[in-house]
């Protein structure tokens, strides 16, 4: 029979006292505090799935090729995403009345909008469609309000100006 020789389970490459390289065969458990690496340029290389039984902590930036999948994730800072960002599920943003959603970019909408409180539209607006309303509507505006298309009502229509009713169309 052939004689099947296995290398060492633990090697060292020593040079002038220093070991320039530590090879293990096999599981390795190291005990206490460990340090790999003596400055920012060396790098550490993981071949393996690693699984952490304990938080990581990071001092400097973690920089991931590929995806992230986490059951939870929290930042106690800001968080900056520079591709494009889909959400599954139910959103929430922000925690709070007093806190501000700011938009910079045109807003696309698929299916309904459901706005609670006052809704303020700053500039121009345009609806394409229909306009259906449960309650009052007041359009007010210093330079007149323009309807350029048919309107129907199964109520009455008020127009006022100056604070008092001037023409009502019933």
């Amino acid at each position: 029979a052939a004689l099947t020789t296995q290398p060492p389970l633990i090697y060292a490459t020593i040079a002038d006292g220093i070991v320039s390289e530590l090879n293990c065969n096999g599981n390795a458990i190291v005990f206490g505090n460990t340090t790999l690496g003596d400055t920012s340029t060396n790098t550490l290389t993981v071949r393996a799935t690693s699984a952490f039984a304990a938080p990581v902590s990071m001092a400097s930036t973690l920089s991931v090729t590929g995806a992230i999948s986490a059951g939870n994730l929290s930042t106690s800072g800001n968080c900056l995403v520079t591709g494009n960002l889909q959400v599954n599920g139910n959103t929430t943003l922000g925690n709070a009345a007093t806190d501000i959603i700011t938009v910079a970019g045109p807003i696309t909408a698929q299916n309904n909008l459901t706005v609670a409180g006052v809704t303020q539209l700053n500039g121009a607006s345009q609806v394409n469609g229909s306009l259906t309303t449960t309650n009052a509507v007041a359009l007010t505006g210093t330079a007149g309000v323009t309807i350029a298309t048919p309107v129907s009502t199964s109520g009455n229509i008020d127009i006022t100006i100056g604070g008092s009713a001037d023409l009502s169309v019933n």
